[in-house]
């Protein structure tokens, strides 16, 4: 047999010794400097000024929508106003309007509006209108379009068979001509002639010179600005029934109204034989011809 090998035992210093000599090796070597992260310090700002851009967008739309809430809390046809020393005004006019019509109209009154404020007369009024918003028929539309913006002797013509009111919206009288109607005239006058072929949209406009003369001499016209403006002749076929307390909505009597015609519509919901020569002029409204000329 081999026999065991014995290790060596190897030397080792003191630890004394050692510790004093790692103790004088580091005291050698150079202090390292902190490093300065400029790039961390640009990140900090540029997300400090990003925190306070989206909180000061924030606090801009919250403003937006208090005041915006503020606004559209009044009822629809409830609306404010301030004048110029700051006190606030309620503008009932179009409420009054309507009630004035259910207070002193007969029952079977019909009134002729533009198709906007249908539902409006229907509900608040209960009267029956010519159009509201549910009405399909452009050729209706564009009947009552052609009795709005015809000149008044041959507008009143057409309306004398078919209402016994005229309703228009005259909020321009308060500097205000959000919802007047003379700001639609040239829309209506589109419209209209989209049907009856003699009515030429071209001719009603407004520009900044003011209204064209097919304007100035229509019925809607007459009855928006007739004892508000100078320059309005006095109405021949329409009497003023009643006027809100701030011009906002008129309403017109239609004179000699055409009682034949009022039993014929009750009983056959249908045009009055009287009307049958302004019907046969209309002509289909072409909704892809229509579209194709406007390109």
């Amino acid at each position: 047999t081999t026999p065991a090998e014995t290790p060596v035992a190897t030397p080792q210093k003191d630890g004394g010794e050692d510790d004093a000599e790692t103790k004088s090796k580091k005291k050698k070597l150079p202090k390292k400097k902190a490093a300065v992260s400029v790039g961390g310090g640009l990140t900090g700002v540029l997300g400090a000024l990003v925190f306070l851009a989206v909180g000061y967008a924030g606090w801009v739309f919250f403003e937006h929508c208090h005041g915006l809430a503020v606004r559209m809390s009044d009822p629809q046809i409830i609306g404010t106003a301030w004048t110029k020393a700051g006190d606030r005004v309620i503008l009932d006019d179009y409420r009054e309007a309507y009630w004035w019509l259910r207070d002193n109209t007969a029952e079977d009154a019909r009134v002729l509006s533009w198709w906007d404020y249908g539902y409006q007369i229907n509900g608040l009024a209960n009267r029956t209108t010519l159009a509201d918003g549910n009405t399909w028929n452009h050729e209706h539309i564009a009947l009552i379009g052609k009795c709005l913006m015809s000149p008044e002797e041959e507008g009143w013509k057409i309306i004398r068979h078919l209402a016994d009111y005229v309703l228009v919206w005259s909020s321009q009288h308060i500097g205000s001509g959000s919802g007047d109607d003379l700001m639609k005239c040239p829309h209506m006058a589109r419209i209209g002639g989209s049907v009856f072929k003699d009515m030429d949209p071209k001719r009603y406009y407004i520009n900044k010179q003011g209204i064209s003369q097919a304007i100035f001499d229509s019925v809607l016209y007459k009855l928006h600005s007739f004892r508000l403006s100078e320059s309005v002749p006095e109405v021949t076929y329409f009497e003023e029934a009643y006027t809100s307390s701030h011009n906002m909505v008129r309403i017109f009597a239609v004179k000699d109204v055409d009682e034949e015609s009022k039993d014929f519509c009750k009983t056959h919901r249908e045009y009055p034989p009287a009307l049958k020569p302004i019907i046969a002029k209309a002509k289909a409204f072409d909704q892809k011809a229509h579209w194709g000329q406007a390109r």
